[in-house]
C-alpha cells in the first residue's frame, strides 16, 4: 500500500484537485480526506497485466 499525504495551510481559500493513478492489474482505491473526513472517493480493478487508470478529483473551501 502506498500513502501519499498533502498538507494545505488553514484559511487559504478554495483548492481543486485532480489525481490521475495507473495501475497494472489487480485493485486500486483512493480516498481523499480534509480533516480527516472523507471529501471524495475512487477506485478501479483490472486483468492482471492490463494497465488502468482511475481518477480522484474534488475541492474544497476552508
Amino acid at each position: 500500500m502506498t500513502v501519499s499525504r498533502f498538507e494545505i495551510p488553514y484559511g487559504s481559500g478554495r483548492h481543486e484537485w485532480k489525481l490521475s493513478m495507473r495501475h497494472r492489474g489487480g485493485s486500486l482505491s483512493a480516498t481523499a480526506t480534509a480533516d480527516g473526513k472523507p471529501v471524495t472517493r475512487t477506485g478501479g480493478a483490472g486483468s492482471p497485466g492490463s494497465t488502468n487508470t482511475a481518477n480522484l478529483t474534488g475541492s474544497f473551501e476552508d
